[in-house]
């Protein structure tokens, strides 16, 4: 889970430093630094560890799998279709990613996504320092 909060610091507060100045100096074009992003080296890490890395949990030496959440799932169907989904609270065409209190939900995401429920946040965090 991205813990994005200033209770809780980057681990690595040069590379968000440096990925500001290259935003800034690209005037602002988003795509022009995800396609950095996407094309370093640490971005295309293999997910298959190796016997020096398998323990390694927090320097990024090899690219975890994860399930992509139920939410950015039905926001990336939604942008392909062309649709506008009404969530209670935020204007049609919001997408599942602002639904902030975890109680709000539709048919997809409560079936077919297999959302998870959000009890509480979590107690210690992968990204975070402690």
């Amino acid at each position: 889970m991205d813990d994005v909060r200033v209770s809780n610091p980057s681990i690595n507060p040069e590379l968000l430093d440096a990925l500001g100045s290259k935003f800034q100096e690209y005037h602002y074009d988003f795509k022009r630094l995800v396609r950095d992003i996407c094309t370093s080296r640490t971005y295309q890490l293999s997910t298959i560890s190796n016997a020096t890395n398998e323990g390694d949990t927090r320097n990024f030496s090899h690219g975890p799998i994860r399930r992509i959440r139920a939410e950015v799932l039905l926001d990336a169907i939604a942008q392909v279709t062309g649709t506008k989904e009404k969530f209670r609270g935020l204007p049609l065409g919001a997408r599942a990613v602002q639904i902030a209190d975890g109680q709000t939900t539709n048919y997809f995401l409560t079936t077919s996504a297999g959302r998870r429920a959000r009890r509480s946040a979590p107690a210690k965090c992968r990204w975070s320092r402690t």
